[in-house]
């Protein structure tokens, strides 16, 4: 009756300039992941993560979009504690009638690959710069998500979604409220050693300037893994474009005006596996604010060594082009190691 408990630390040392980085402390404990997960009884299982960790908060970024916050007298001090958060807690049916199957709790929305992925499940040692266009750290809420495989010669499932509406950067409406996602996941063999899955993902709701958020998603991924080989050598390609739709109303001059601030971004990476345990991986970003007339681009080149399943040491150096700062550069050094049976997570 005891639940699998895993826990798993997420260790950061960097240098450079890249304000994304500066934000948090040069060496430190990014984050520690508890998680949980057990059968219920035959018709349920059930899921929780809780996360340990400190918010960076990069002034210089939010200053290109707000000019208010060029007097820095008015912040609060961070980085001086950690803060806990429910990241995941939900339930899984997966035997209902008709095909269906349900999850009902807090969870990482459907809305692309990245998205549902937890920190020491990325190639990389960040988020792509398109999450800034999602709040930073992704759509994560409370609600119930719905799918069903459908009838097709390939592989193919929809998912539909119904959260609380309450991600403050996104949705933030009235108490009633919600948000809305629909996604149509494909799968393909395209021989015995590589498959290709492409995800659309549409999803909107009620904002808190009285105007509706509007995100869309298209997702492709690759993969290579030579079955006579599959411990040395693999290949992962994953390219995501992201657009956003922000309305809001203002009242001036006694009139209602309905604006929209438009935005998009895409991000493509490689993951190569060349020996036992290493890997190295490039990515490129883009992100045009075209409301604030500015764009974003940049790259990162990871070279990652696993130990065993159970460790990993990555090593990232990234230069990025920020609107209106300039170009910026980091170099990451990340470990982390798990304790503990951890579930696998979804493919």
């Amino acid at each position: 009756m005891n639940p699998a408990v895993s826990v798993i630390p997420d260790f950061t040392a960097m240098a450079g300039d890249d304000p994304a980085w500066t934000a948090g402390d040069p060496i430190q404990l990014r984050e520690l992941e508890l998680s949980f997960s057990a059968s219920i009884d035959p018709f349920a299982s059930a899921f929780a993560t809780v996360a340990l960790h400190k918010h960076g908060h990069s002034h210089d970024l939010e200053e290109r979009f707000h000019a208010a916050h060029a007097d820095h007298e008015d912040h609060e001090e961070e980085g001086e504690g950690y803060e806990a958060e429910i990241e995941e807690a939900y339930a899984v049916f997966p035997g209902l009638p008709g095909g269906f199957s349900l999850k009902f709790g807090k969870f990482f929305s459907a809305f692309g690959k990245e998205n549902q992925a937890h920190l020491h499940t990325w190639f990389q040692a960040d988020r792509p710069l398109a999450f800034s266009l999602l709040g930073g750290e992704g759509i994560n809420e409370m609600g119930v998500s719905l799918n069903r495989l459908l009838p097709t010669p390939w592989a193919s499932d929809v998912t539909v979604e119904i959260t609380g509406g309450r991600d403050g950067s996104l949705f933030e409406g009235r108490r009633a409220d919600l948000a809305y996602l629909v996604a149509w996941r494909n799968f393909w063999d395209c021989t015995d050693n590589a498959n290709l899955e492409a995800q659309v993902s549409l999803m909107g709701g009620k904002n808190g300037e009285r105007g509706t958020t509007r995100l869309g998603n298209l997702s492709f991924t690759y993969r290579y893994k030579p079955l006579a080989s599959a411990k040395r050598e693999s290949l992962l390609w994953r390219t995501e474009y992201v657009a956003k739709r922000f309305g809001s109303r203002e009242e001036y001059d006694g009139e209602v005006h309905r604006l929209t601030d438009r935005s998009e971004g895409l991000f493509s990476y490689i993951d190569w596996q060349f020996a036992r345990g290493w890997f190295i991986g490039l990515r490129g970003d883009w992100v045009d604010h075209e409301y604030a007339d500015l764009e974003d681009k940049g790259g990162a080149l990871a070279l990652t060594w696993f130990p065993s399943e159970f460790q990993k040491w990555r090593l990232q150096l990234q230069r990025t082009s920020y609107g209106g700062l300039g170009v910026r550069d980091a170099l990451v050094l990340q470990y982390g190691f798990s304790l503990g049976p951890h579930g696998a997570h979804p493919f």
